[in-house]
């Protein structure tokens, strides 16, 4: 059986190899760009918290200065689906 993936921390998700990416929520800019997790680790440490409300309000969009920031959050890239499950 699969050991159960936890992510809770910046340095969860760089040790699962997982990437985070921002969006700034104002109309009339949209920007989105991938973060930089070691620039974040370093800034804020590798056990803070990626969830957005922890998160976002530390970012500012870089484009207009916006605070309306959302996070998305992208999969493993080594990911392998197995032949069993047809995908």
């Amino acid at each position: 059986m699969a050991k159960p993936i936890t992510l809770a921390t910046l340095g969860d998700l760089i040790e699962q190899g997982y990437a985070l990416s921002a969006h700034c929520g104002r109309r009339e800019c949209g920007r989105h760009v991938p973060l930089d997790l070691e620039a974040l680790i370093d800034r804020l440490g590798a056990g803070h918290s990626y969830l957005a409300h922890d998160l976002a309000p530390k970012l500012r969009c870089g484009a207009c200065g916006g605070r309306e920031i959302g996070l998305t959050l992208h999969a493993n890239q080594g990911y392998r689906p197995s032949a069993s499950n047809g995908l």
